[in-house]
């Protein structure tokens, strides 16, 4: 860390002994259905996380933020970050984590191209395993937004 700039705690901690309380509520069958559950489990998944105690924060600092996890396209190659604070007037703050491609890739027709697999999903695909890869990519997100504020000229 530079010199004058603050170590930035984690906005978010994932509480594993609570995940149990979600119950099976990541069905990997829904989610492979071609339709909108395909793009929008990991964010239904990790609001429910929030409603059972599973992920937590800091209300008494952080406020109500809003949280967003959604795949950008059905092939699951872009998963698209968001983090709306608590802030009056504040945008939210986005980020995305994207498929690492094979060395082919480009030469792919379009067609084949989509079916390739996203390595973005958890093997196996728990809900342990998506919370834990949500919450981690969520706090990087966090840290790098208080690294730009911290930097910010005045």
């Amino acid at each position: 860390m530079k010199p004058g700039h603050r170590a930035v705690p984690d906005l978010l901690t994932l509480n594993r002994d609570r995940v149990r309380r979600l119950d099976g509520f990541y069905d990997v069958d829904r989610f492979t259905v071609d339709d909108e559950a395909r793009t929008h489990m990991q964010h239904w998944l990790f609001r429910a996380a929030i409603d059972v105690g599973a992920i937590t924060w800091d209300i008494a600092r952080w406020g109500h933020p809003e949280f967003v996890a959604v795949f950008a396209h059905r092939n699951q190659h872009e998963l698209e970050f968001a983090i709306v604070y608590d802030v009056r007037s504040a945008p939210p703050v986005v980020s995305s984590d994207v498929t690492a491609y094979p060395a082919n890739a480009r030469s792919l027709s379009g067609d084949a191209f989509a079916r390739l697999p996203s390595t973005l999903i958890p093997d196996p695909p728990t809900e342990l395993a998506w919370l834990a890869y949500l919450v981690c990519r969520f706090n990087d997100l966090h840290r790098r937004t208080a690294a730009l504020v911290d930097r910010w000229p005045r």
